[in-house]
């Protein structure tokens, strides 16, 4: 019995390496929030508030998840920010309607993703930090009354738009791959928008939810509000019957879970998701709970409104929701007009938000959006994004520990945890005023089918590394975009990343693309210092369809399938023991020197090329086995037999 309360005990304490904040800097960045106005938005001061409410946005789902202390939510009630967030709600949603429309088109074509993609995420930041607040009733005290007001408006906002607009965003028909490398810039960037709007009026659900909770800590004010002003109640219910988390695909049913569209079994469709969930729960707060109940006017139309609810009401529902049988009682009651008279509000004045009306009275929307392009999205977003992506790998890191594994095909636990994490690799390219754009992204999974090789070799003190070289699975031709032929690509397995800088064969036209290798390999990353070496041939696309307007080159080769080569994992944790800084993210001078096409040929196919990513100028002698640097594996496998 010792032992097991000893072990308990062990198991409580928290990790310090599994904490993206400690308690003291997470009060100590709350302390430090304020509000910014619209002018603001996109300034130095400004991405740094950005970038600790996303901090404060993971850590808090992270004590959330381990059921540990929530000392973000507890700061943000005792440093008085809970209105502070609200604020900073509203401002970027009228930055997004009144500024965004004016410099959508230089954001997307001009300014580095690093600096336009956050802006747009910071909506969804605050949303997900006040979702995990909210749901204790003292952070909804916390809060003051006009605050409240707000957040009820914005909230009915968002049921508006589920209601309406969101449905062409779930409904918006599948794209070929070239569809995609058709599209511009721009429109790549309208495709960014639509899905942060729809994931922020996902999350406004729970928001509704919680505020229906704890209605006792509500003011009178904001109760009157949802019921009569906004008729939260009247939002909600065309949810039940075509809620747009809920879609029919190629002739399956698919529905929004955990952030993505997956496919539901025939058993299944039945079966309510959490955005279900919520909308029941708020449904029966507003008709079941007296506060909400006595203020309702139960017009005809609310009556019918209810009522069409009924035909959802079974023992299925119940099953899964069994607080939902008082809703059922109640509308019952409606049904047959013995409903308690409503207690129809007396108030002389109704208190009316005025944080929001603020913002938008006597602006002139045009000035501000010019302004913004001259400063803070100008010459100087070229540097606040080198920074920025400094500042936020350590945030990325802890993310990525945070994901789940998926339930994968391997025996063992250890196989289990590699085959389900993805391989993500990008592609960014310079534009013509310099600045790294996002070019393309692509995902890989080890195949589990295919049997893991030993692999060792040595680094350059002489010492042997030890690892398993994985296959990868195959992508079939023309289902990715082309890489261009100059840039840089980067890989992220897990908290594992490395990059490179990029070249590879371009054709000057179409026709001449027949003359280059058909197959070419790239290699990223050392096994001794990276901790993994990825290995991706790349393939000619069965078409050129992308040309770079710069230089005038047809992008050809496409990532088609490879390999992983992974250290051991005491081995990994050993040198990042030794060695606990990273290095620099930029590639250095000595990346520059060996981004080098070796000899065609030096696969055995006479008709393959090598191009490595990371290592020195002795990469020649190792590309065979296609690790790069002097790691020279002593069972190396050709390239070939990747196939």
């Amino acid at each position: 019995m010792e032992q097991l309360i000893s072990r308990a005990h062990l198991q409580s304490e928290p990790d310090p390496s599994s904490v993206l904040l400690s308690a003291s800097e997470g009060e100590r960045i709350v302390e430090q929030l304020k509000e910014f106005s619209i002018d603001e938005v996109g300034s130095n001061a400004w991405f740094q508030q950005r970038d600790w409410i996303e901090q404060l946005n993971i850590q808090a789902h992270h004590n959330a998840q381990t059921h540990s202390d929530e000392f973000v939510m507890e700061a943000l009630v005792s440093f008085d920010k809970i209105t502070v967030l609200i604020h900073e709600l509203l401002v970027i949603e009228v930055w997004k309607t009144k500024i965004l429309p004016h410099i959508k088109h230089r954001l997307a074509n001009e300014v580095d993703s690093i600096i336009s993609y956050p802006v747009l995420y910071h909506e969804a930041s605050v949303t997900n930090l006040l979702e995990v607040s909210l749901f204790h009733s003292n952070a909804v005290e916390a809060a003051n009354e006009d605050a409240l007001l707000e957040l009820v408006d914005w909230s009915h906002r968002k049921a508006m738009y589920l209601n309406n607009d969101a449905h062409s965003f779930s409904d918006s028909p599948a794209r070929t791959a070239k569809e995609w490398m058709e599209r511009s810039f721009e429109e790549h960037f309208d495709d960014k928008i639509r899905e942060i709007s729809f994931s922020v009026a996902i999350a406004s659900l729970s928001i509704t939810r919680y505020l229906t909770d704890h209605v006792k800590a509500l003011p009178l004010g904001v109760v009157n509000r949802m019921v009569n002003t906004c008729d939260i109640l009247i939002a909600l219910v065309p949810l039940v019957h075509n809620p747009p988390w809920v879609r029919r695909w190629k002739g399956c049913i698919q529905k929004f879970i955990h952030n993505r569209w997956q496919q539901v079994d025939k058993a299944d469709r039945l079966k309510i998701t959490s955005l279900d969930a919520q909308v029941w729960l708020a449904l029966n707060n507003l008709v079941v709970d007296p506060v909400f109940r006595d203020k309702y006017d139960f017009s005809e139309h609310r009556r019918e409104q209810l009522l069409s609810l009924r035909r959802y009401m079974n023992e299925l529902l119940f099953d899964q929701l069994p607080v939902l049988k008082d809703l059922q009682r109640a509308v019952d009651e409606l049904a047959i007009g013995s409903a308690a008279a409503s207690q129809k509000s007396h108030l002389l004045l109704e208190a009316v938000p005025e944080m929001r009306q603020g913002m938008l009275s006597g602006r002139d929307w045009l000035q501000i959006a010019e302004k913004q392009m001259q400063t803070v999205f100008g010459s100087a977003a070229r540097d606040t994004a080198k920074q920025r992506m400094q500042n936020l790998l350590k945030t990325f890191d802890f993310m990525a520990s945070m994901e789940e594994p998926e339930q994968g095909q391997a025996s063992s636990s250890e196989q289990l945890d590699i085959s389900a994490l993805p391989i993500k690799m990008s592609s960014s390219r310079k534009t013509a005023n310099g600045i790294w754009a996002l070019h393309s992204e692509y995902v890989f999974y080890i195949d589990t089918t295919k049997v893991s090789d030993e692999v060792a070799v040595k680094d350059d003190q002489g010492n042997c590394v030890k690892g398993k070289r994985h296959r990868l699975v195959s992508k079939a031709a023309g289902s990715g975009k082309p890489l261009p032929s100059k840039g840089k690509v980067a890989i992220v397995h897990g908290s594992l990343t490395a990059e490179a800088l990029l070249e590879l064969p371009a054709a000057s036209t179409k026709s001449s693309a027949a003359d280059i290798p058909e197959t070419v390999w790239l290699t990223v990353g050392l096994l001794a210092v990276d901790g993994f070496a990825l290995q991706v041939r790349l393939k000619k696309s069965p078409s050129v369809f992308e040309r770079d307007p710069q230089v005038g080159e047809w992008f050809v080769y496409e990532p088609s399938g490879g390999a992983i080569t992974l250290q051991d994992e005491a081995q990994l944790a050993s040198s990042r023991t030794a060695h606990p800084f990273p290095r620099d993210g930029e590639p250095n001078d000595e990346d520059s020197d060996s981004i080098e096409a070796l000899k065609e040929g030096t696969g055995t196919k006479a008709d393959e090329a090598d191009f490595t990513g990371r290592g020195d100028k002795r990469q020649c002698d190792s590309a065979k086995s296609g690790l790069a640097g002097s790691e020279v594996p002593t069972d190396s496998v050709e390239l070939d037999e990747l196939d």
